[in-house]
């Protein structure tokens, strides 16, 4: 029996547990995840929603019990995120203290149609924000086709949750499934996963303090000085650009390589020295190039910092890691191809370094994203269908997205004979029209690289902005500007004693009400301070994006005193 049965065999059957929450630090991935929640309000970005189609005879009230026994065996699902005196914190909360319900309902129109699945979820209430002071934060919902056709749907925050994750829960919920449904008492759990969640978070977070961090992130300091500074084709210049916001949402595009070119690009690869991961960011990074060679062009794409003891584990084990391609002048195919891998292999090596010290330091000014967080690429394999040979049989896809995560979000699903593109943009900043082109010239240059011809980089295709084309309309608010309203002296005062407590700025040197917060030091962490301290000093919320967008001092002392106006009116 392997140790992940016995390990579920142990909440199945009810072994006991502690009951005590337990605390834990957040990654810094994580608590760039985290920070990013705070600063976006309502951003549905990193929610996550997975479908799970199950052929085969189902027993609703078995696959109730399964997940429950899911959600007892893993502790990030009970994890909540909450702020500590010192900062955000994970806290694990005991079994008994977590419940999923799992409400059935028919399945909307046909079974292979996952937009109008995706629809459903919407229209169910099933994609709204999680309050992450609360766990879990996972919400399910079965979808009944037939007698032997369901899917079940999983909404689920990314704060505990990575593509790694997927293989896990999927046999999680098969084991605990077939022990429940064929009512056979399972035995008692000899052993569980080779690490505890606690003890993989701590792993995560004693990689993350050595000096080759800190040279890790000193490297990609370096690397960002040379990308450009205007950003992609579609980049919105800075005062036109909508704050983040999140009402925003994305707009989907699926593209296919079929078999054919799949082959061909799999071989081209294999003769190149790359995987296919390489050859999507080759695809993607030329169809984006803004001219010719040596101009860099900079996408980001997630990267697995997962222990090998934590391969049992469901949690967010992943850090966003930038690749910058600069093909040489005149680079031939071969070339091209060879910086790509370097540059994947470059970005490999230095995945450990915090998410929140890159967006430091790749951030401009009131451009609402650094340059890295713009285009983000992904590469996966579908998950393995899993049939025990007398259960139903257990298939999960991925639904799109419903927030932008960034600008533009590129997917590749690769099966044994096909590959399987998303475009996810935010309509906001790309139209459909622009969103289709990129994803032609991406297709185009699969097609290029696939034929083994000699073409140079120059030639592969390209998208570029139409002269002609209007960006989609965005309802910008017109500034709060520092003489809206007058501004009480207690806010001022506590204000200012905290801005100089969390910046650190002495009582003897002046703070300004034109000053910078980004000018005095001031980070997405160094926000979410000011605002925590500032909300218990005032007796109200000021939320972190408001330290964020504000212009300056005077500004942000303003916004908290209308806020304040409009809640006594």
């Amino acid at each position: 029996m392997s140790a992940r049965r016995r390990e579920l065999a142990r909440h199945l059957n009810g072994a006991p547990t502690r009951e005590a929450p337990l605390v834990l630090p957040l990654s810094r991935g994580q608590r760039g995840l985290w920070l990013r929640e705070q600063l976006i309000a309502g951003t549905l970005a990193y929610t996550e929603t997975v479908a799970v189609d199950i052929d085969g005879p189902l027993d609703t009230a078995a696959l109730r019990t399964a997940i429950g026994a899911v959600v007892r065996s893993q502790d990030s699902l009970r994890t909540a995120f909450v702020v500590g005196r010192s900062g955000p914190v994970q806290v694990v909360r005991p079994p008994a203290g977590v419940e999923v319900p799992l409400e059935e309902v028919p399945y909307p129109g046909s079974q292979d149609g996952p937009d109008d699945l995706l629809d459903t979820v919407v229209r169910d209430g099933l994609l709204v924000p999680f309050d992450l002071g609360r766990a879990p934060l996972l919400r399910t919902r079965l979808y009944r086709a037939s007698d032997v056709r369901a899917t079940l749907v999983l909404v689920v925050h990314h704060l505990v949750w990575d593509g790694g994750s997927m293989s896990v829960l999927l046999n999680g919920l098969a084991d605990a499934y077939a022990a429940v449904s064929r009512r056979v008492p399972a035995p008692q759990a000899a052993g569980g996963p080779a690490l505890s969640y606690a003890d993989v978070v701590r792993t995560v977070r004693a990689r993350e303090a050595d000096a080759a961090l800190r040279a890790a992130a000193d490297h990609w300091a370096g690397r960002f000085d040379d990308v450009p500074a205007g950003g992609p084709p579609w980049s919105v210049p800075a005062e036109d650009r909508t704050p983040d916001r999140g009402g925003r949402r994305s707009g989907v595009i699926h593209r296919e390589i079929l078999p054919p070119v799949r082959q061909r690009l799999r071989a081209e690869a294999a003769a190149a020295g790359c995987t296919t991961f390489m050859m999507g960011i080759a695809c993607l990074t030329a169809a984006l190039r803004s001219g010719p060679a040596p101009s860099p062009v900079l996408v980001s794409a997630p990267m697995s910092v997962r222990p090998q003891e934590a391969a049992r584990q469901i949690g967010y084990f992943t850090n966003t890691v930038p690749v910058v391609v600069t093909p040489p002048e005149g680079a031939s195919r071969r070339v091209f191809l060879e910086e790509v891998r370097r540059s994947c292999v470059e970005s490999w090596t230095h995945r450990h370094v915090p998410l929140e010290h890159l967006v430091t330091a790749a951030r401009t000014r009131h451009t609402g994203t650094s340059p890295y967080e713009s285009v983000l690429f992904n590469c996966f394999s579908s998950t393995e269908p899993v049939q025990d040979g007398t259960g139903p049989t257990w298939t999960a896809r991925w639904l799109p997205s419903r927030g932008p995560r960034c600008d533009l979000m590129v997917s590749w699903d690769e099966t044994d004979e096909r590959i399987l593109a998303r475009f996810e943009y935010d309509v906001d900043l790309i139209t459909a029209d622009d969103a289709g082109r990129i994803a032609d010239a991406v297709m185009g240059a699969a097609e290029h690289l696939a034929s083994g011809t000699e073409v140079h980089y120059d030639e592969l295709p390209r998208f570029a902005m139409r002269a002609t084309a209007s960006r989609p309309a965005r309802d910008v608010p017109p500034p709060a500007g520092p003489t809206a309203v007058d501004v009480p002296a207690r806010i001022r005062q506590a204000a200012e004693h905290v801005w100089r407590e969390i910046l650190g700025i002495e009582e003897t040197d002046p703070l300004d009400d034109l000053d910078d917060f980004f000018a005095l030091g001031g980070r997405s962490l160094e926000a979410v301070r000011i605002a925590t301290r500032l909300s218990t000093s005032l007796e109200r919320r000021v939320p972190p994006r408001m330290v964020a967008e504000a212009e300056s001092f005077g500004e942000f002392l303003t916004l908290v005193a209308a806020t304040e106006r409009e809640k006594a009116e």
